[in-house]
Formats: C-alpha cells, structure tokens, sequence
C-alpha cells in the first residue's frame, strides 16, 4: 500500500462517478471516511474499497427497484458513509439524486417530495416518514428505505428497514444508458428565506467544473482530515467537503451532531475545515467571553497579541510594512492562538467560509491568533463557489476573486451576473422562474449587490432584495447591520427591520447570560424599563460607523430563541426573514406606534406654525 493517495488525472474525469471510480483505482487501502459508533463508543474508519463495496451494494438494490434513468431519488438522513454511498450508486445508475435536509420539517419535506417526484425515499428514521406522509399522500414513491429499523410500520407496504434491503450478494449493475457530462445529477432545493424553495437542476459538468476549479485555488491535499458537519443537502459541503474530498484523497470525519462538535474537532482534530459563520461566530463570542473574565493586565496582552498577528498577516501579504518587533508579535500571538487553535484540535492548516459573510472582525481576530481563513461567496445555481480568497492573496472584508473559468460582471443596480461552467441548468419545472434570473447567454443573476468591484476582487454588500427601503428615501443594507450587531456578545441572533418604516428597529433573541452580566453591571433587572434605552445606548456604540439614519431606534428583546424545530431558521441556520416578520408581527407594529422618525421630529421642530 503507497504512503499516500495518488492525484488523479482531471482530464479523464467527465462525470461523478469517474471521479469516485478514479479515487478508488488510485487509493484502495487509503482511509476515505470516519463514523463514531456510538455502540461501540468510538470511531471507524472506511477505505475507499470499503465504500465501493457498499455503493455497489447499494447499486444492485436500486436496481432491483427497476427505476429508469432520470428518475428521482431523494435522501433524507444526516451525514453518513452510507449517505455517500447512495449517492453515488444512483448516479452511476443515471438516478437523480434530491437532498432533503434531515432537520427539515414533515410538510416542507412532504412539499419537495412532491415537486420533485420522487421515486424513491432514503430516509434516516421511518418516524419522519410516517410525519410526512401523514399529510401528503405522495402515491409516485414506490419505496422508502429506512437507514434505522422499520418495525411498526408493515402498515406501509412501501417501507424496509436497510439491512432488509441491501442486496450485498452481487457485482454492482451497469447504468443502461453510458453517463454524460451534461446529464442532470443533482436537484438541489434552495433553502428559501425569504420565499419558495425552488429546484436548482445541477449537472455532472457543472459540479465537476466547480469542484476542479475549488481545487486549483484552494487545493485539499492528500493527508487532510475534514470533519464534515455541515449538511450534505447543502451544496456548499457537497462541493467543498465532500466531492472535493475525493478529487484530493483526503479523508472525511462525519460530525455526530452539533452538539458534539467541540468533542468531534478534538478528537478528529481536523486539518481542513468548511463551515458556514456562525460556527465561526460562536467560537468568537466565546473567545470574548473568555476574554472579558480575565484580569485588566491579560485582556491588554491578548489585544496586543491579536494585533501584532494581524499586521504580520498583513506584512505577509505585501500590504503593509514589517511590524517593529515583528518576532516578539508573532510569539505573542502563537501564546495567545494556541488554546483557541487547540480548541479547533490543534492541526487546522485551513478554514474556509462561505453561506453567508463572515464579519471581517472575526476574520481579524482568528488571523490575528494563528488560524488561516479565507471567505467565499456561491450560490446553489452556481454549483455553488462563484469566488474566493486565496491563503497567500485574502482580504477577509471581499469574498475574493472569481474562480478559474468563472465570469463576473456588474449589472443594473450593481448586481453580481456570473456566468461558467458551473452555472445551473434551470430550476426544476419552473421555466419563468429561470427565465428570470438566466440570460440567453448564459449569465446568472445573483441577487447579489456588490459594493466595488477593484481587480475584479468582489465585495458583496447584501441581497439586492432585502436592501432595506425606509419611508424617508434612505436604504439601509440590513445584513451589514446584523453582521456587526452580532459581534456584541449581547446578541444571539437579530434581524433589523424598516422596510417602508420611518428608521429601523431590530429583533433581538439575547444571550441570557451575558444579558444578566449587562444588567448587573447596570444596577437593573431585566424587567427594568431602563434596560432598553440602556441596551440602545449600546446598539449605538456598536454601529457608530454607520450613518445616522443607518442607527438603530427601538429594539424587541424576544424570549424564544429562532432554531429549525419553530420554523424561524433554515436547515443552514439562517434567519427565515419572511417567518420572522409574520411571526411578530405585532411586536414590530408596536415598535412604531405612536413614535416619529428623528427626521419627522426635526421636521416638525423647524416648521413648527406657533
């Protein structure tokens, strides 16, 4: 067995399942795949033969089910080898694989089954089944295969647990029709935050372009370890952490869940991570809380070491001097870093952020302490990464430069068109809508604005959709706003509003603790009709670089935490805006009762008639 896994030759690599074939020829023995079984309380490796016994497994069974090419399989299970594997046995069947997120809701679940028409279910508990289907009857699914056992549930012919299933007797079958580069592999539902998920249709092309360009910018290499804990139904952790994975030959840990998360890093102790911000935004608040509970002497040192850090990253990166006693900064810094990088499992050599903006300030303060993170930006209709920063050319306030192969330009209202390889071929069934955001030739609308566009390094600002449009003229972005509000460890989680408004408010879901640590050091209760103007105050401070008019007036401090299980944050944890607006309804017409603008008031002042 060779040391290491070989590189594969890209050039022989049409579609996903070559690519996987590929690896498999190149690194038999190599560990592909880590799972913690919690029976035996520990974790189990898989080499790239192991998988490829089991997707031909899973090939033979889902040709027993007679399914024709092009036909529809969904998958509804948490991150597993077994997730892997069924997708890749379908598509070398010529299936269409349809990723469910596992912390979907029966009815949205039910909702994408229907759309999509799936054939066949793969679902991780028969109970989510038996919550689906209790309301949408779905008579085109002629099988649901449930990875845990199905007892209790011989009422549904349809239902069999895996290892009833499984057929690991024969050679896995040959698709009936050769696969092709531009044949449909992926529907890929958006997770709609602010309306309708639609299908985006993703071809083997469009992935494998993606894939192959991620790895010419930010390769993997032979030897990482990622630990995967974002959902696979995401493209993101597809691309990224699952299919850029095998391109490289590095082995995946599977996260059990987000609760273990802190145990899973120190015990993995990944190399490579891929993550949406709020994992990184969490790690930060707890950095600052850490932080603030230490003596004066030791708060100034970790500020310094912090600092000194970042101007030596920026000395790195050729854009700005050599700091002076550059030596002393960067052992300061190593000291200060070394128990957050422990906290990450101590191996990290690179983090990557994409999903949403990641604040630069964070970005700052885990550069500053050792950690090298670099920020993308994508979109599923573009399989997904359209940009991204290098390790040795980062700016984390842009999402860097566009991938090998992938255009961009500036549209009407400074909106971000791509176009490439990578973008989709349409959305499922849904020709207007497709129509509406693909040109004829070719070129994507992001939705996104971009603020400048310098060297063809991007900045996106927001969505162009949710530029906040105030009653006086003036437009606010509101995700620069939550992006900054969300560093004071006082917010959980906040969405801003003023849509149509006379100024803007926010909806704050506040940590209790250091809300009860606030109200302490301010000699109040939390019941205190003080607390608000004193938390304002504070607001204020926060947003002190923005414009008058950018300031946030009147705050809702909310009991109930926004989680996927009430239906206020998507599978990737973002704020479902439209749900959150409906939700509290009441709540924001109250923050504008009875209340002018600070414009209004001036107005009134100077044209008072006395």
């Amino acid at each position: 067995m060779s040391d290491k896994p070989k590189q594969l030759d890209i050039s022989k690599i049409h579609t996903l399942v070559d690519l996987f074939q590929a690896r498999v020829a190149a690194s038999p023995g190599q560990p592909a795949y880590r799972q913690y079984l919690p029976g035996l309380n520990r974790w189990h490796s898989y080499t790239w033969n192991d998988l490829a016994s089991r997707v031909n497994a899973w090939s033979a069974s889902l040709a027993n089910e007679q399914l024709e090419p092009g036909e529809r399989i969904a998958i509804m299970a948490s991150n597993r080898p077994d997730w892997i594997a069924a997708d890749i046995a379908a598509q070398s069947l010529g299936l269409v694989v349809v990723a469910l997120f596992s912390e979907d809701t029966a009815g949205s679940a039910g909702s994408t089954l229907e759309h999509a028409g799936a054939s066949l279910l793969v679902v991780e508990d028969p109970q989510w089944w038996q919550a689906i289907s209790a309301n949408h009857a779905l008579p085109q699914i002629r099988r649901v295969v449930a990875l845990k056992p199905a007892s209790g549930y011989n009422d549904d012919e349809r239902v069999i647990a895996l290892s009833n299933w499984l057929d690991q007797t024969g050679a896995a079958p040959r698709s009936r029709h050769p696969i092709q580069a531009d044949d449909l592999a992926v529907i890929c539902y958006t997770s709609g935050t602010s309306g309708q998920p639609k299908g985006v249709m993703l071809s083997h092309r469009n992935i494998l372009s993606n894939v192959k360009a991620c790895h010419q910018v930010i390769p993997m290499v032979a030897g990482d370890i990622a630990l995967s804990f974002l959902p696979l139904a995401h493209m993101f952790e597809r691309t990224a952490g699952y299919y850029h994975a095998i391109l490289a030959g590095a082995e995946v840990a599977f996260n059990r869940d987000i609760k273990h998360l802190t145990d899973d890093l120190r015990e993995v102790r990944p190399t490579v991570l891929v993550s949406v911000p709020r994992v990184f935004e969490r790690f930060y608040t707890m950095i600052q809380r850490r932080v603030k509970k230490r003596p004066w002497l030791l708060r100034v040192m970790f500020d310094l070491a912090r600092d000194a850090g970042w101007r030596h990253f920026l000395y790195e990166q050729k854009r700005g001097p050599r700091p002076p006693l550059d030596h002393l900064g960067q052992m300061l810094a190593r000291q200060f870093g070394k128990s957050v990088l422990d906290a990450l499992g101590g191996r990290v050599r690179l983090a990557v952020s994409g999903g949403a903006p990641l604040s630069p300030e964070i970005a700052k303060t885990f550069i500053g302490l050792g950690l090298p993170i670099v920020q993308g930006y994508g979109l599923t209709e573009a399989s997904p990464v359209v940009s991204t920063n290098h390790p040795d050319d980062n700016d984390p306030e842009s999402v860097g430069l566009p991938l090998p192969g992938v255009e961009t330009r500036r549209g009407s209202n400074g909106e971000l068109q791509v176009r490439g390889p990578n973008v989709m071929l349409g959305y499922w069934h849904d020709d207007e809508a497709t129509a509406a955001v693909l040109s004829a030739d070719g070129w994507l609308s992001t939705g996104d604005k971009i603020s400048r566009l310098h060297s063809d390094r991007l900045y996106v600002v927001g969505r162009i959709k949710e530029l906040i449009v105030m009653s006086n003229g003036e437009k606010a972005a509101p995700a620069l706003l939550e992006q900054e509000l969300m560093l004071d460890e006082l917010v959980e989680q906040v969405i801003v509003i003023g849509e149509a408004r006379p100024f803007l408010t926010a909806l704050i879901v506040p940590n209790q603790v250091a809300l009860d640590e606030f109200c302490q050091t301010q000699g109040m209760h939390q019941n205190d009709p003080d607390l608000l103007p004193a938390l304002l105050a504070r607001l204020k401070q926060d947003l002190d670089n923005h414009p008058r008019f950018a300031q946030i007036h009147r705050v809702a401090l909310l009991d109930e935490p926004w989680t996927t299980d009430n239906h206020m944050l998507t599978p990737t944890h973002k704020p479902r805006r439209r749900h959150i607006l409906q939700r509290y309804a009441e709540r924001i017409d109250a923050l504008y009762r009875g209340h002018f603008s600070p414009d209004d008031t001036a107005l009134n002042y100077h044209v008072d008639i006395g």
